[in-house]
């Protein structure tokens, strides 16, 4: 499973600022979010719904960023 990293990263800039303001919302490790900008760290579902509250993301969004690979009907992009 990959993440959309770039729009993941405009979301997270758009609102907080840094990568690391939102860490310090989330009250993670100070280089989770960072590992997960670069690839080297998929979240789990509940990192994943965390992130979305914490970013206000719709539904929609959502799946673009954590789904990004996934068709409603199951066929891969």
């Amino acid at each position: 499973m990959a993440i959309n990293t770039q729009e993941l990263r405009g979301v997270i800039y758009a609102k907080y600022g840094t990568a690391a303001a939102m860490t310090e919302r989330l009250n993670w490790d100070k280089n989770k979010i960072g590992k997960i900008l670069k690839g080297r760290y998929i979240p789990d579902i509940d990192e994943c719904a965390e992130m979305a509250e914490a970013l206000d993301l719709e539904q929609a969004q959502f799946c673009h960023i954590f789904l990004p690979d996934i068709s409603p009907n199951g066929d891969m992009f």
